[in-house]
């Protein structure tokens, strides 16, 4: 869970394509079936909200409730 906050903060930068699509794979899937899990790591990674509110637009175009 080292690489999770860097991450989160540049959008993936040091990912490659393969790694960036396995994010967003894991992301849609704990936000569709396992949100209590993914409200805990929004707790923990972002308490503030900042990057909520970054990424928030973009979820909300594939259909998510944020």
């Amino acid at each position: 869970m080292k690489i999770l906050p860097d991450a989160i903060r540049t959008n993936c930068s040091s990912c490659n394509e393969i790694q960036r699509k396995g994010a967003k794979k894991i992301t849609n899937h704990l936000i569709k079936n396992k949100r209590s899990w993914w409200d805990e790591l929004e707790a923990k990674y972002d308490p503030e909200g900042i990057f909520r509110k970054k990424y928030e637009s973009e979820l909300k175009n594939e259909g998510f409730e944020v």
